[in-house]
C-alpha cells in the first residue's frame, strides 16, 4: 500500500533514522533504503544481546514446501515454515529466553493463525497447569502487505 500512495502524486516524507531494528537487522534493508540510519543513542538504551543459543541474531533457511490457500481466500498458508518458526520459538523459551522477548512476524493471516494454533499445541505440553498460554505471551504479529 505505501508504495502505491508514494508512486501517486502526493507528497510523503520517508523514513531516514530507525531506532527499533538492530543494526544486524536494519543492514539488510540498506539496498532498498539506502539513506537509512541507525539512531545509535535509541539503540544504545534498549541494547538487546544476541542470545547465547544463536550463534548469529539473523539467518533465513529455504522452506521447500509452497505456499497454499483455499479457494475464496487470497490469505496464504505454509504448514512447514510454520511447524520450523514454532519449533524455533519454543527452543528459544527452553533455553531461558523470556516469552515477551521472542517475536514472529508473519504475512498472511491464515499463517498468524496457524502459527498460533500450533504454538497453543506445542505449548500445552510444555507448561506448567494454571500457566499464561505461550501464544499469549509471545508477540505474534501480522505484516500488513500491499
Amino acid at each position: 500500500m505505501m508504495e502505491r500512495l508514494i508512486r501517486a502524486p502526493l507528497p510523503y516524507v520517508s523514513l531516514r533514522r530507525q531506532s527499533r531494528m538492530h543494526p544486524a537487522i536494519s543492514s539488510l534493508l540498506k539496498p532498498i533504503y539506502p539513506q537509512l540510519l541507525d539512531n545509535q543513542l535509541a539503540l544504545a538504551k534498549g541494547k538487546r544481546p544476541r542470545p547465547d543459543c544463536l550463534l548469529h541474531r539473523v539467518f533465513f533457511w529455504d522452506c521447500q514446501s509452497h505456499e497454499s490457500h483455499s479457494e475464496g481466500s487470497t490469505s496464504y498458508v505454509n504448514q512447514e515454515e510454520a511447524e520450523r518458526v514454532v519449533r524455533l520459538a519454543l527452543f528459544l523459551l527452553d533455553q531461558g529466553l523470556a516469552p515477551g522477548k521472542v517475536s514472529i512476524l508473519t504475512a498472511y493471516q491464515r499463517q498468524t493463525a496457524l502459527v498460533r494454533r500450533l504454538l497453543r499445541e506445542r505449548s500445552s505440553k510444555q507448561m506448567p497447569p494454571g500457566a499464561e498460554p505461550v501464544e499469549v505471551l509471545i508477540k505474534l504479529s501480522l505484516l500488513q502487505k500491499g
